[in-house]
């Protein structure tokens, strides 16, 4: 099972000796990689020649399944540079891999039959092709995780449908996850340092949604139909991405494949794979306060930690924590209820 990588160069001729010496000093790396799929890995490397003062600078451009690590070096000769950007990625990537089932939640694998499985292709892509910008690795990122992120944005679009905050119908989760990857690629530079690129998206994603309520809001204040599909702006270019594979949209209910479990809420998270109480929580989550239909959805839904929903959330970290303990005990009392009842 291999990787696939790619060379962007400027001021610096790719003769077949560098690639050759390229691919060989690779090998260090593949260590690191080998609990994730190969399949949505990808590695460029940019290397460039200054023109002012002839020093060399190599970036390596990392993309995992749920995030991008980039790092750049500079020496006098690019060897040096490149072995620098080199060790300086192996250790982002060391302290960046998230343990045990999250880490499977997130695109790895720890299955004993897929150590020695993962190796970088013996050639480079052809010149000219791959991933040429950061744009670009982003878009495929995203792309990697749409039908994903957009199952979350359909959940949070119902929870609001449900507790009456939203008219049905009246925002599409496709538009919405599409503006958020419209924005994410358009500028990347914006992302916070302290975001992964995944958690990036998703705060993209509530942003985006929290401006629609408000439109929805302002709109019905000022008598426009509330039971009328939101009028989006016409400019939605997507840029490459509408390019994106697209699926049909799922039945509106909460579906027990939705519902993975996170290992910091075993109980609650294993008895709610059962097809009648995922029933009974969609009907429940409708009376929850809007940060705990939140909270179920980011970290009991989709396996995110504590850190990553004070910055999907802005809410302070002990304000997470006592809404995660919030929600479990609701979990397990709407567990207990369901258990009655039966």
């Amino acid at each position: 099972m291999i990787v696939t990588w790619n060379i962007v160069s400027r001021n610096i001729g790719l003769s077949a000796e560098l690639r050759e010496q390229l691919r060989h000093k690779l090998a260090a790396l593949e260590d690191d990689l080998q609990n994730f799929p190969p399949e949505k890995i990808h590695l460029q490397i940019m290397l460039e020649r200054q023109a002012r003062n002839a020093r060399s600078t190599v970036a390596l451009t990392l993309r995992l399944p749920a995030n991008i690590i980039r790092v750049e070096k500079s020496a006098a000769e690019a060897g040096k540079a490149f072995d620098g950007a080199l060790k300086a990625l192996q250790d982002e990537l060391k302290s960046s891999q998230p343990p045990g089932r999250l880490a499977r939640r997130r695109g790895q694998s720890s299955e004993p039959g897929r150590e020695a499985a993962v190796g970088f292709t013996p050639e480079p892509m052809a010149e000219g092709t791959g991933p040429q910008r950061l744009e670009d690795m982003v878009r495929d990122l995203f792309r990697q995780n749409y039908n994903r992120l957009r199952r979350h944005a359909r959940r949070d679009i119902q929870h609001d449908e449900l507790a009456g905050d939203i008219p049905k119908g009246a925002l599409d989760p496709k538009d919405l996850v599409d503006e958020a990857a419209r924005q994410a690629e358009a500028k990347p530079g914006q992302k916070p340092r302290e975001m992964s690129w995944l958690v990036w998206f998703y705060h993209l994603i509530h942003e985006e949604l929290r401006r629609r309520r408000q439109r929805l809001k302002e709109a019905a204040a000022t008598e426009i139909s509330a039971e009328q599909k939101q009028n989006l702006p016409e400019d939605r270019r997507l840029l490459p991405m509408d390019r994106m594979v697209k699926e049909e949209i799922e039945p509106e209910v909460i579906k027990t494949e939705d519902i993975v479990p996170n290992p910091e809420a075993v109980p609650p998270d294993q008895a709610a794979e059962e097809n009648d109480l995922l029933e009974h929580l969609q009907e429940a989550i409708k009376t929850w306060p809007r940060l705990e239909r939140d909270v179920f959805e980011l970290h009991f839904v989709e396996g995110l930690g504590p850190e990553d929903i004070v910055l999907i959330t802005h809410q302070s970290r002990e304000q997470v924590r006592k809404l995660i303990a919030s929600v479990h005990q609701r979990l397990r009392e709407e567990i207990r209820a369901e258990e009655e009842f039966v």
